[in-house]
């Protein structure tokens, strides 16, 4: 589920809407250079010490999760432990030689699963701790390391020089994250990777929507009808009650959260009619009525506050009956005695009863935004290891907004600020293209891409028309016998890249193998490429009236990365080169016309934004969507070369 919402997005990227941000070279950042050159001779030697360190971060983390599984039901503690192959773990600490890399390579996909509880503390530390382990079993020994560590810093050295003087340069910043990585996994020049991975790390994912946006999918009018039934100084109290007002989003100031404020204002009329003995009282109530629910949105999820309400009742009396004239009057005279006191039982009652509502609707609200948030991405990435390192919403009065760091192991963020906001824009994207690299990395790495996952991914993910090229099945379901079948294997290093640069949009997809036509095993592909392949589209962005258009620069590429010769296609790669592109090019289509986005569920209301904004260049886009009612033309700039929802309470 995560890697398909990830290669939709990446689709997307290209797709659905179609800044030049200021970089300077400070003077910290130069001397990042000079650092790398200094530290080439500074090898220090402990692969032995390092690979202790981590067997003993992997004991401690196995003593964690045992203390854990102990705390719940003995058959479902043995359960996880023999998936986890706790024996063979066990057998890892016992010995003396490093574990095969098969084996800690199987407890990090299963520790990676989508099965529920591998998200919890215990389960991750375990999986960092492998993987910690493994890296360091990786890293040979310091002899072999050394020789390796002065070509890295000679490399790293160069390729901070190149992306101090254009941080848009993406291809230094790869060599950059390949040096950090590598000097990471073998304990070297510690303090340096610290200072690039804090000046390279920077945020690289923004989002922010107007209060205006986010109103139109939570505020709403109120009019409905409840029954009535209550107790007040004795009287037995039924009837029928009609609320109308209306609900209102307020958002609240606040730093490290999305803070919003579900306010109802409304009035409540009643009939209804009151027992107490013999008497029978026949009245008509006003109740005013404000409520306000308090919700917060943060990485963990959105969580609600117990709702308050203030609720003023006056009541009209317009007839008492009872068997006798004596006892009846004695009626009248007692109500009016005790109507203030009645009045102001029946508001602490009913602001009691709208709070109660109001905690209740929202708690179903909160329910399914956590089970689409923690459960279909949260959980999942947090499993994998993949969740981002900084994931923080914030708010204003008029604004909430979400900053987003994605690291993946070997490779930067930003290097600086994103291009600034368009406020008259309801709906804003800032995207760095590492947020496109990073997120690939640890999510399509290594994965099987087959012809019916495609399928199911543009017909059912993105709700789009199936090219007759991709579509493999027919009408009822079957297989297309005239279609032969394919798949993809992304590359476990950089699966997917991004450029935004000069007005235009570059995509590719790397992959470590094609496959093409039944295999020898049921089920299985035939290999067709079996070395590294690279399939990239150019796009050009074009204003229009309505959105902006991106254009096809060229036909789709198809590159070998690792030939002395990336270009050649030699007449053995025609046959396949020719079939891959035919495939792609459905996938990177000629032209994508956006004119505007659209959502579904609450946020239909909110009709179509229409684009305002799109620009790319130094390695961000832009994007700025504005709803139809104050829609403006697109602007792009020259290049320089869920919601929360909170339905409304009632009496």
């Amino acid at each position: 589920m995560v890697r398909q919402t990830f290669f939709t997005l990446t689709l997307l990227a290209g797709a659905g809407v179609v800044g030049q941000g200021a970089f300077g070279q400070d003077p910290a950042s130069q001397s990042l250079a000079a650092a790398a050159k200094a530290a080439a001779a500074d090898f220090q030697p402990g692969a032995a010490q390092r690979h202790a360190q981590a067997k003993a971060q992997l004991a401690a983390a196995m003593a964690d999760l045992d203390r854990f599984l102990q705390t719940g039901a003995p058959q479902k503690a043995a359960g996880w432990k023999r998936y986890l192959q706790w024996n063979d773990l066990v057998a890892t600490l016992q010995s003396d030689q490093p574990a095969p890399p098969a084996l800690t390579q199987t407890l990090l996909d299963k520790l990676a699963a989508a099965h529920a509880g591998l998200e919890l503390p215990p389960f991750v530390r375990l999986r960092k701790a492998i993987a910690q382990y493994a890296s360091a079993a990786a890293s040979g020994d310091d002899a072999q390391a050394k020789e390796q560590y002065t070509k890295t810093m000679n490399e790293l050295a160069a390729a901070l020089e190149a992306y101090e003087r254009d941080p848009a340069a993406g291809d230094a910043a790869l060599t950059i994250g390949r040096a950090v990585g590598w000097l990471a996994q073998h304990g070297q020049a510690a303090p340096l990777v610290a200072q690039i991975r804090q000046r390279y790390g920077q945020s690289n994912f923004f989002g922010s929507a107007s209060r205006r946006f986010l109103a139109a999918g939570i505020e709403e009018p109120v009019d409905r009808v409840t029954g009535v039934r209550d107790n007040i100084l004795g009287t037995d109290i039924y009837g029928t009650a009609r609320m109308t007002g209306a609900t209102t989003l307020v958002l609240n100031e606040h730093p490290t959260a999305a803070s919003m404020s579900v306010v109802l204002s409304g009035m409540v009329s009643s009939n209804n009619v009151g027992y107490n003995g013999p008497v029978t009282i026949y009245s008509t109530g006003l109740t005013s009525v404000r409520g306000n629910k308090p919700l917060l949105m943060t990485a963990d999820g959105l969580f609600g506050y117990p709702a308050g309400a203030a609720c003023a009742t006056s009541t009209n009396i317009y007839d008492i009956c009872a068997r006798c004239g004596l006892i009846e009057r004695i009626a009248w005279r007692r109500a009016g005695e005790q109507q203030h006191e009645a009045e102001a039982i029946a508001s602490q009652h009913a602001a009691s009863r709208v709070a109660g509502q109001m905690n209740g609707e929202a708690a179903r609200m909160i329910a399914e935004q956590n089970q689409r948030y923690v459960d279909k991405f949260r959980n999942p990435l947090v499993r994998r290891g993949e969740f981002p390192e900084a994931f923080v919403f914030s708010s204003t009065a008029e604004r909430a907004a979400l900053r987003m760091t994605q690291h993946a192991s070997g490779l930067l963020a930003a290097p600086g600020a994103p291009p600034e906001w368009d406020a008259a824009s309801d709906l804003s994207v800032r995207a760095h293209e590492s947020v496109v690299t990073n997120f690939g990395q640890g999510l399509l790495g290594g994965y099987e891409l087959t012809d019916l996952r495609l399928e199911a991914l543009l017909r059912d993910d993105l709700e789009t028309d199936v090219p007759d090229e991709l579509r493999v099945t027919l009408p009822d379901g079957k297989l297309d016998p005239e279609k032969e079948p394919w798949s993809i294997i992304f590359a476990k290093e950089l699966p997917v890249r991004a450029r935004f640069q000069q007005g235009g949009l570059w995509m590719a997809i790397r992959a470590d193998g094609f496959t093409r036509g039944e295999g020898d095993t049921p089920g299985k592909y035939r290999p067709a490429i079996t070395e590294l392949v690279e399939i990239a589209a150019a796009y050009k962005i074009e204003k229009t009236d309505r959105g902006a258009t991106l254009r096809r620069d060229g036909d789709v590429q198809i590159r070998f990365p690792n030939r002395a010769n990336p270009e050649q296609i030699t007449i053995r790669d025609s046959a396949i080169v020719t079939f891959i592109r035919r495939k792609f090019r459905s996938l990177f289509k000629e032209e994508f016309v956006g004119e505007g986005i659209t959502f579904k569920g609450r946020w239909a209301r909110a009709g179509r934004l229409q684009l305002r904004e799109i620009r790319s260049d130094n390695a961000w886009l832009a994007l700025g969507w504005q709803m139809a009612q104050a829609a403006a033309p697109v602007a792009a700039a020259e290049p320089s070369a869920e919601p929360a929802a909170a339905g409304g309470g009632g009496e």
